[in-house]
């Protein structure tokens, strides 16, 4: 499955900062970490129904 394949970094920013973070988040993205991201983020809250919070 192809997600997100036309997905671009948003650098449209004014601050630095915001435009540095928003690359660096992106090319993680591109590298395949964003799907260690979704797979902890379903597991915690899968458990957090799990235990009732």
């Amino acid at each position: 499955a192809e997600h997100g394949r036309n997905e671009v970094p948003n650098t449209e920013v004014e601050k630095a900062g915001d435009k540095i973070r928003n690359a660096v988040v992106a090319l993680g993205a591109m590298v395949g970490l964003s799907k260690v991201q979704w797979k902890k983020l379903t597991k915690g809250l899968l458990d957090m129904k799990l235990i009732g919070k």
